[in-house]
């Protein structure tokens, strides 16, 4: 993840001062990062090939046309994507089970003119022409 400061500070305006790994990063490293200026950052890291830049990509997809509450996507290239930390307490309370399930379903509603995608797309390590 070091081997990504100068693209973090680029992208972010100020310079990775910590990192800290997180679980389920199932095909690439995931940290919260902390920048100089006070602010938390998600950090995803692959190597070459790792697509990173489709999953910003589908991200901003799902938040301009699912409206999902997604995390921002800061910066993506195909071995890199920055997001916004989103702070939770852990775990899923009753009603955030229920939000969930309606914007599972609201999700659900998005129709197109035709079948398929515009573009590939990335199911974790497996590709979706």
């Amino acid at each position: 993840m070091r081997r990504h400061t100068n693209t973090i500070t680029k992208a972010t305006g100020s310079a990775p001062v910590g990192f800290l790994p997180l679980g389920g990063g199932c095909v690439s490293d995931v940290r919260k990062v902390t920048l100089a200026d006070g602010r938390v950052i998600v950090a995803k890291s692959g190597d070459a090939g790792s697509s990173l830049d489709l999953e910003g990509f589908m991200l901003r997809y799902l938040s301009e046309t699912g409206g999902l509450p997604v995390p921002e996507v800061l910066y993506a290239d195909d071995e890199l994507l920055l997001m916004n930390w989103i702070e939770s307490a852990g775990g899923l309370s009753d009603g955030a089970q229920i939000q969930a399930a309606d914007l599972l379903a609201a999700l659900h509603d998005v129709s197109a003119d035709s079948f398929g995608f515009d573009r590939a797309t990335v199911i974790g390590g497996l590709h979706q022409p």
